[in-house]
């Protein structure tokens, strides 16, 4: 068993080359009996004091271990950027969201409204039952949404249709929205038929809207824009590019179109093909942009996630940064070895 105690062993090692020393000059002189006392203590006190070869395997075991351990163990957060163009994308809010920029629409369709109010119309104004929600139809010129909200842990959709048709889908959660109108036929469908109002003024009227807080049915808002094609301010727990296909079959395939993951730590970036899995877990943005156009939806994004996946389905790559990958990348690794050697 060796001496594991460092002022114990400097000691011994000191006392060692005395008794070196001695067995040298008392070989000199002749002494055997005291050459031999000296060795034999040199022999035993060799036993006590680990040797440097053993200490030099005992520290390269040590290092192995630590990196194949490290090679093993993931980052608690790893920081990501990506990029993906998609059919559609689903959301899931952590934080309450409002459009945070006007944006110009030729016309607008809201299922599920309860509540609808402006001054210079004689529109159904006071709240419906959810039962008897009904859906507001408006087509024309100078028609402006000026905000948007949706509460947090809201869980949306967007796709889109075609001519720049952007849809929302809102489950289990309150759209609340303000229009600007001058110029625009208004349609509203309730239980009871279509009523029709037009409105032509220079001067434009305030339109506010409340949907209903459905979970079956969810909320519907969808717009045609020719100018604005981009939305801000997501802050997001979750995002998943899947389709239920056949619906109702519980089966999802993934509807991204094309893309790329970026670990900014590291700087590696995997493309993303047609059909490619992203999966994200323990998500929180940074930042985030939502752009749509003829080839789909595009969302970027800047974050951090505890888990990230992406490739073909079944051969997804965990992307995921590990401890060993961060001190490659940074001098952490060479503060956590270099101890060792001291």
């Amino acid at each position: 068993m060796y001496i594991k105690n460092k002022k114990i062993i400097k000691y011994l090692k000191a006392e060692r080359e005395v008794h070196i020393k001695d067995a040298r000059d008392s070989l000199k002189q002749g002494d055997l009996a005291r050459a031999k006392e000296n060795l034999e203590w040199i022999d035993i006190s060799s036993q006590l004091i680990p040797s440097q070869k053993n200490i030099f395997l005992n520290k390269t075991i040590w290092i192995i271990g630590l990196l194949v351990l490290s090679l093993c163990i993931p980052m608690c957060n790893t920081r990501i950027s990506f990029k993906a163009v998609a059919e559609n994308a689903t959301l899931m809010l952590n934080e309450n969201w409002s459009l945070n920029q006007r944006i110009m629409a030729d016309s607008i369709l809201i299922h599920n409204v309860v509540a609808l109010s402006a001054s210079n119309l004689d529109l159904p104004d006071k709240v419906y039952p959810k039962e008897k929600s009904y859906k507001v139809y408006l087509k024309g010129k100078g028609i402006i949404i000026e905000n948007l909200s949706l509460p947090k842990d809201s869980e949306i959709r967007l796709d889109l249709q075609r001519e720049n048709k952007l849809r929302l889908f809102a489950w289990n959660s309150l759209l609340k929205g303000e229009l600007s109108v001058c110029k625009a036929d208004i349609i509203i469908e309730t239980e009871d038929g279509k009523k029709k109002f037009h409105l032509d003024s220079d001067i434009p009227e305030p339109i506010r809207f409340c949907s209903a807080k459905m979970i079956t049915s969810p909320v519907r808002f969808e717009f045609v824009s020719k100018e604005n094609h981009q939305l801000y301010g997501f802050q997001t727990q979750a995002i998943k590019f899947l389709e239920e296909y056949p619906p109702d079959s519980g089966k999802f395939e993934s509807v991204i179109r094309s893309g790329e993951v970026t670990i900014l730590k590291t700087g590696f970036t995997k493309k993303l093909k047609k059909l490619d899995q992203l999966r994200l877990e323990g998500l929180k943005t940074h930042w985030m942009e939502v752009l749509w156009d003829n080839n789909g939806i595009t969302i970027f994004f800047d974050g951090t996630c505890k888990r990230v996946f992406a490739g073909p389905k079944g051969f997804e790559e965990n992307m995921t940064l590990t401890l060993f990958e961060y001190g490659c990348s940074s001098k952490a690794l060479r503060n956590i070895i270099s101890p060792i050697f001291k």
